[in-house]
């Protein structure tokens, strides 16, 4: 397939590869990962340099330009959404380290996949010019294609006390390190989301330079324009919203299609299509994920508009973000659930494309990045209340 990287074609490669990854999309599954020919694919179509600057080569979309990429890649199949918003969404975390670092990372081109985990999950003890970095993380998500791969862990003395930052909490660092230092563990078996390959990684005494080791929270970021202006935390749970968006409208569209080649209910006297009942939840569906679409839509405009005008985000403001994706999120499961229902029993069978995203939104929805405690954050805002948790 023949494609170019212009965002006025960006879609339009994505949907000239949509039928070659969705008629992968069970062996992918099966295989618990994304395969070398998709890979290349999806660096070919631009996804993984959407957001990149265009000083290092990429195409620097705005948040909802690479919303509606996300969007279209996990309509084809959820996993494979996933691991876009991860490769591309993970430029932001990058833009943490120092300025030569970035340069680094994209000398040879800006098809970049960065990979990693923030949770801190291991540590980071002091050396003369860098760290000595170990630890296990889990959910790496793409891991087996990684350019580079970010850890967090907490920074330790000699004798494996933990240091306190600033604000007494645990002084904790990023890491970016080369794949060549990272094992990976086959530890990516589960119900949902299973060819995102999101397996533990684990490092054992490897040595980072000083440049390749910053601050997360609370640190000065070498980038500071564009898509780096829009808190890093906050925005992600937008992307993850958008491989939700993605598969819910599959799933809508999967029932729809059942419907109309001429499914009939056991025991029902009439055709699915025929039944008012399904008529009722299919149009009550399809409003709600045009609700969905509006939302983090919106939110996303005006936060681009926001960071394009210099504008500083407030608690309030990245609280905003955080609930826009749980909300939208949350409504995605509910639209992907209502159509799986509507499957009956021809939805078990491990072929059903309908199963397949009845259970990658369920995995979506348990990540930590889209849960409930947004909306307490929002409320206690909203309310005049101090939040306790302020990390957003």
């Amino acid at each position: 397939m023949a494609v170019t990287t212009m965002w006025s074609t960006t879609l339009d490669n994505i949907d000239a590869a949509a039928p070659e990854i969705e008629a992968l999309s069970a062996q992918i599954e099966e295989d618990g990962d994304i395969s070398q020919p998709v890979f290349d694919l999806l660096r070919q179509c631009g996804c993984f340099r959407m957001l990149v600057p265009r000083a290092h080569g990429g195409d620097e979309l705005s948040i909802q330009q690479a919303l509606a990429v996300i969007e279209r890649v996990s309509r084809a199949d959820a996993s494979v959404g996933w691991n876009v918003m991860i490769g591309s969404s993970n430029l932001v975390v990058v833009g943490a380290f120092p300025e030569e670092t970035f340069d680094r990372v994209y000398q040879a081109g800006p098809d970049v996949m960065v990979v990693g985990s923030h949770a801190p999950k291991g540590t980071c003890t002091p050396v003369p010019g860098g760290y000595v970095i170990n630890g296990r993380w889990p959910f790496v998500s793409g891991c087996r294609y990684a350019d580079w791969v970010v850890t967090q862990g907490v920074v330790t003395d000699g004798d494996g006390a933990r240091r306190k930052g600033i604000d007494g909490r645990p002084d904790m660092k990023l890491s970016l390190l080369s794949p060549d230092d990272v094992g990976i563990l086959d530890t990516w078996h589960t119900s949902g989301l299973r060819g995102t390959g999101s397996h533990d990684v684990e490092v054992k005494d490897v040595y980072c330079p000083e440049e390749r080791n910053c601050q997360w929270f609370g640190g000065t970021p070498s980038k500071s324009k564009g898509i780096f202006a829009v808190p890093p935390v906050a925005q992600l749970g937008l992307f993850m919203a958008a491989v939700a968006l993605g598969t819910a409208q599959a799933a809508l569209d999967d029932v729809t299609e059942l419907a109309s080649s001429g499914k009939r209910p056991a025991y029902g006297v009439r055709r699915l299509a025929e039944s008012t009942l399904f008529q009722t939840d299919v149009g009550e569906t399809h409003m709600k994920l045009r609700a969905a679409r509006a939302l983090l839509y919106a939110e996303a405009e005006a936060v681009w508009r926001k960071a394009a005008g210099g504008g500083d985000f407030t608690l309030r403001d990245r609280a905003q973000m955080r609930a826009t994706s749980s909300q939208v999120s949350a409504m995605c499961v509910d639209a992907t659930t209502a159509a799986y229902r509507h499957g009956g029993g021809s939805a078990i069978y491990a072929s059903s494309s309908l199963r397949r995203r009845f259970q990658d939104i369920q995995a979506l929805g348990q990540h930590a990045g889209v849960g409930r405690e947004f909306f307490t954050i929002m409320g206690a805002l909203l309310s005049g209340e101090e939040p306790e948790v302020v990390r957003i």
